[in-house]
């Protein structure tokens, strides 16, 4: 004897469950591809941007005049930087020494002139830090816009003595939280220097 016909109703109820099983299965394979591909793209921004960053040198202009030093004002300083970024976290260091370009001859506003070089060299980057409250760090995407900025006191640069047992230049290193995707738009990174308001 054959065996009876399905219930219409229990073919319906299996072709349902059959449906439903499939889409379930289709949206957690879909889910775990997601899930991988967003791994891959954190590791492989985590491994760029993990990379330690040399940016452009920056040269910071400071009131000559207070060191006798003739000519005002002048870049009398140059700050460096080196930047990376992981596990959410901004981690930089800022160089400021001595801008040895600072005052090479030269005619217009601003220290210059053989004497001033003179002048320079003997002054202590200590003296030369000494009217600076704080530095800006931004980090600028390619439309110019200013992504984050980073204050740094003076008090977080300490002095760093060079080979010959002098003060070589000042540096500060720190982290701070920032994503790193964000960081991987930066194209450019610049240094501000912010002096003390001069006594009336």
């Amino acid at each position: 004897m054959s065996d009876p016909p399905a219930h219409p109703v229990r073919r319906v109820v299996w072709r349902v469950c059959a449906v439903a099983a499939a889409v379930l299965l289709a949206g957690l394979i879909a889910v775990d591809i997601r899930l991988a591909w967003n791994v891959i793209r954190v590791s492989r921004l985590e491994r760029e941007t993990a990379r330690t960053r040399a940016w452009e040198p920056t040269a910071l202009a400071l009131r000559a005049d207070q060191l006798r030093i003739p000519g005002g004002r002048g870049p009398l300083l140059i700050a460096t930087t080196e930047t990376r970024c992981s596990g959410s976290r901004l981690y930089y260091t800022l160089s400021v020494r001595k801008n040895p370009r600072c005052c090479a001859a030269g005619s217009g506003d601003g220290a210059a002139g053989p004497v001033a070089a003179i002048l320079l060299d003997l002054v202590s980057l200590d003296d030369l830090l000494s009217s600076v409250r704080r530095f800006t760090i931004r980090f600028i995407d390619e439309q110019g816009a200013t992504l984050k900025t980073v204050v740094v006191a003076r008090r977080q640069v300490y002095l760093q003595s060079d080979h010959a047992g002098g003060v070589g230049a000042g540096e500060a290193s720190a982290g701070v939280p920032w994503d790193c995707g964000a960081y991987s738009h930066v194209t450019r990174v610049v240094v501000e220097s912010e002096e003390f308001r001069e006594k009336s």
